[in-house]
């Protein structure tokens, strides 16, 4: 990275994240050149330095804001250090590069590999897992394979029945991106529609209409959805309706 901050405060910040001793003097020099830089094009290239440092809360924080970055942004130099960063000896570096993998938009069969591996894991925090289903939501349309969105379906369908919400509404966000590939998983989003959640239910309805299949049993559901005591639930089962039902 040899670019030139374009002024004298932004200078001394690059320069004690370069150089500085103290781990936290880094830390707070990173986070000073976020707040100036983040958006820009040198701001990559901080990040990279960031990945590179040698205290762990430096690398973890780089490692966030890599995820990030637009897909447009992400340099090939950045996906392969976070991989390298899932070996790293501390576990939130290891989490931050995980989730920032996650955060990339990026549906590389090597990248894919890792987040499938992750998701599939009983030992991942179910933050990541969450992160990982909304990386699989936004690869839907470029997923090439059957073989690869039968595995997103049915990791989807398995975390829609995890204790933590999150993790149940971003599966249901999931299989409503995936479309009509998703119709499996119907029975299952007629469950959550009745979740405890609102936000789970919310996006049960959203994603019954976007499979857009109008059977009798999702038509019964989404018509009792309308009654929801949450407004946006029951805005969103009455859009699902008209979608299947148009006037």
């Amino acid at each position: 990275m040899n670019f030139v901050p374009p002024n004298t405060d932004q200078q001394e910040l690059l320069e004690q994240l370069r150089h500085h001793t103290e781990s936290e003097m880094r830390y707070r020099a990173f986070m000073g050149l976020r707040q100036a830089m983040a958006g820009r094009e040198e701001w990559v290239g901080i990040i990279e330095l960031g990945l590179s440092d040698a205290d762990s809360a430096v690398v973890a924080r780089a490692a966030l804001e890599a995820g990030r970055l637009p897909a447009t942004s992400f340099p090939d130099l950045l996906r392969t250090k976070l991989l390298e960063l899932l070996n790293h000896s501390d576990p939130d570096v290891r989490f931050e590069a995980a989730r920032g993998l996650a955060g990339v938009n990026d549906p590389s069969a090597a990248v894919a590999d890792v987040l499938f591996s992750l998701a599939g894991d009983p030992e991942t925090h179910p933050q990541l897992i969450a992160a990982c289903l909304d990386a699989f939501a936004s690869w839907s349309e470029r997923t090439a394979s059957f073989e690869r969105s039968g595995r997103i379906i049915n990791l989807a369908i398995k975390s829609l029945s995890a204790a933590q919400p999150e993790l149940r509404e971003s599966a249901a966000k999931t299989l409503g991106e995936m479309g009509a590939v998703a119709a499996v998983a119907i029975p299952q989003l007629i469950v959550a529609i009745d979740d405890d959640e609102p936000f789970v239910r919310e996006f049960a309805a959203i994603s019954l209409g976007q499979i857009g299949i109008a059977s009798a049993e999702v038509l019964e559901a989404l018509t009792v959805a309308t009654e929801d005591e949450d407004e946006v639930v029951a805005e969103k089962a009455a859009a699902a309706l008209k979608t299947l039902k148009p006037i």
